[in-house]
């Protein structure tokens, strides 16, 4: 694989906040996920990617340009969404269309199940389904390199999964993937590689796969006439030899937000 995205030791100072020394790389057919809480300095990341704002020190580069210098190669879906309210839908995907030089909105709406939309005034259209419509500005033009900013904020589930299976099927086509959320689980589903960042400073990076591969054991045992929930290293054996009334126990892997939580916790 290429790096279609390469990022090196980026830091970004805006009023009190500090995105310090982030290093990452995205290749094409890639799902990469950038994760953490609110302020974190996700938006801030995404936006040097996108060439909006150029980082204070480090390197951005996107198919070993300057982000400014492809940006027809790039679909970005903003965390602030904002459309002209009094347009048409048709008319806002064939201006956003000029703009990149190139799309196909009709095909989109198809997809999206909103032909019925494309006389309606944005203002007409419930929040849920002007975010769609911000979707298909960001793909509508075939981007190489596909940003998106904490995109299932809002939806409801079966539009989750309609944002889910779009992406697979962009990284199927060997498209390049940013996403930034703050929902862990779906991240897992989803992404290939992450970065945690907190408080504008990474927190720990890898693959997936590798980064939730730690098992743990969760127990739930009565003590002290309580009740005790527990997710411990401790052995089933070793419990019981503490004699403690075991109600439940199983294996299982530790998940991304367990291990936010912890590494940022030390």
């Amino acid at each position: 694989m290429s790096n279609a995205v390469e990022v090196k030791r980026i830091s970004k100072k805006l009023g009190s906040f500090m995105l310090r020394d982030i290093t990452f790389s995205c290749n094409e057919g890639e799902v990469f996920g950038i994760l953490g809480p609110n302020g974190a300095g996700k938006t801030t990341t995404l936006r040097m990617i996108a060439g909006l704002i150029k980082p204070d020190s480090g390197e951005v580069g996107v198919f070993g340009e300057e982000p400014d210098r492809v940006r027809e190669h790039i679909g970005y879906l903003p965390e602030e969404r904002g459309l002209y309210r009094k347009w048409k839908v048709m008319d806002v995907l064939n201006y956003f269309a000029e703009l990149k030089g190139k799309a196909h909105p009709e095909y989109w709406l198809e997809k999206f199940g909103m032909m019925e939309y494309a006389n309606k005034k944005i203002e007409e259209l419930s929040k849920g389904l002007q975010q769609k419509i911000q979707l298909i500005i960001a793909v509508q033009h075939d981007p190489k390199l596909l940003i998106l900013d904490e995109p299932f904020s809002g939806l409801d589930a079966v539009n989750i999964n309609l944002v889910m299976e779009l992406v697979k099927e962009m990284k199927e086509r060997k498209k390049c993937i940013i996403i930034s959320t703050h929902i862990l689980n779906l991240a897992e589903r989803l992404c290939d590689r992450v970065l945690l960042i907190d408080r504008g400073r990474e927190v720990l990076s890898g693959e997936v796969d590798e980064l939730s591969d730690e098992e743990v054991h969760e127990v739930e045992y009565r003590k002290n006439g309580g009740i005790v929930r527990e997710i411990t290293n401790r052995s089933l054996k070793d419990l019981i030899e503490l004699e403690y009334e075991i109600l439940s126990y199983r294996k299982r892997k530790l998940t991304l937000e367990e291990i936010f939580l912890r590494e940022v916790s030390k």
